[in-house]
């Protein structure tokens, strides 16, 4: 094998068998910090994954600090307790992150669907007081979880886009 390289290098078409490497090389490059070209194995994972990790920390930055601003915005009735609100936009946030890591996020009204109850479901097991089980605080929660999911697939896309 040293030796075929050895007979490349000192033949007359070496500069531009050089020359032809350092292009593709080059190339290979471009194509991969682009996102056009990705290259996962066992060792080696090189790719779109800067662009990805971005994407990632910007849902969850977005989440963050919705669910801070909804619990900042909510009317505590008496005896809310601040530890178990806390406790239950906590467990929201992880339902969330597991949405945003698992990247599979829909438009779709079967998905939307699922995931809402899924969120309702989260947060009436925590809950105590009557108020945050009526139908009007559901509906809430409801159309909330519907705009945070499009929001987080127009993170995405705009993320796409550039």
């Amino acid at each position: 094998m040293w030796e075929a390289i050895a007979d490349i290098l000192t033949s007359s078409n070496a500069i531009s068998t050089l020359l032809f490497l350092a292009v593709c090389v080059i190339g290979a490059f471009v194509l991969i910090k682009t996102g056009m070209l990705q290259i996962h194995t066992k060792m080696v994972q090189v790719g779109a994954t800067d662009r990805e990790r971005g994407i990632i920390r910007q849902q969850l930055d977005y989440v963050l600090l919705h669910l801070n601003s909804l619990e900042n915005g909510l009317a505590k009735p008496d005896g809310y307790n601040e530890y178990l609100g806390k406790y239950i936009l906590e467990r929201v946030y992880d339902e969330y992150v597991n949405w945003i890591t698992f990247n599979h996020i829909s438009k779709a009204p079967s998905y939307v669907e699922v995931k809402q109850k899924r969120i309702v479901e989260l947060i009436g097991q925590y809950t105590i007081k009557e108020e945050f089980r009526s139908d009007e605080f559901n509906e809430m929660i409801m159309e909330d979880t519907k705009q945070t999911i499009l929001n987080l697939i127009q993170i995405r896309e705009s993320y796409k886009e550039s």
